[in-house]
């Protein structure tokens, strides 16, 4: 429920400057990155995957606990101005939440992975949607062991345009796979205008 004090708390926030994504790799590189990277700052491979955003010049969001409040009062704000790209590799919940509130803003999810730590250690990951755009395979994440959030940061960030014309629908952020017990499933993102 939203109180009164929630409510002047993100009027407040709504009315502060639009904060500044800087262009970071984008001016020396023509490649089209995201202007900002979400990562969840619980778990070691979110971790890493920001940790190669900010050394490509990218502006990283981390998010906690789940909540998506902070990071949606930030990118809100930005989305009103300017349909900027974010990217991210969260919990499901994150995406979810922020592909719904995408939608109004007429951006989508072009990209979209996910990645399931096993209980035994092994992981399985499973492009959902766009792997010839990002120039991913499942086979390369794989192949990139535990260095697999680098390996996919540098293939998010390499990807190439949707084709005009293409509008995607919603993803499948919210029917999340069935896991054994133990498992923990994150999943990779691009929201951007299409």
């Amino acid at each position: 429920m939203t109180t009164r004090r929630k409510f002047i708390q993100a009027a407040a926030i709504s009315a502060l400057p639009a904060p500044t994504f800087p262009p970071g790799a984008r001016a020396a590189n023509p490649r089209p990155v995201p202007d900002a990277v979400v990562f969840d700052a619980a778990h070691a491979a979110t971790r890493a995957f920001g940790a190669r955003w900010t050394a490509l010049g990218t502006r990283t969001l981390s998010v906690t606990g789940g909540d998506v409040t902070a990071l949606w009062l930030e990118v809100r704000v930005a989305w009103v101005r300017r349909r900027i790209a974010v990217a991210g590799l969260t919990e499901p919940a994150i995406l979810f939440c922020l592909e719904n509130l995408a939608w109004s803003h007429g951006l989508r999810v072009v990209f979209h992975a996910e990645h399931i730590a096993m209980p035994d250690g092994t992981l399985q990951h499973h492009v959902q949607r766009d792997a010839q755009m990002a120039r991913l395979t499942t086979s390369h994440l794989q192949r990139a062991g535990a260095l697999w959030p680098t390996r996919l940061a540098d293939a998010m960030a390499a990807r190439s345009t949707a084709p005009a014309g293409r509008r995607p629908g919603p993803s499948l952020a919210a029917l999340q796979p069935a896991l054994p017990e133990g498992a923990q499933l994150l999943t990779s993102w691009i929201i951007a205008a299409a």
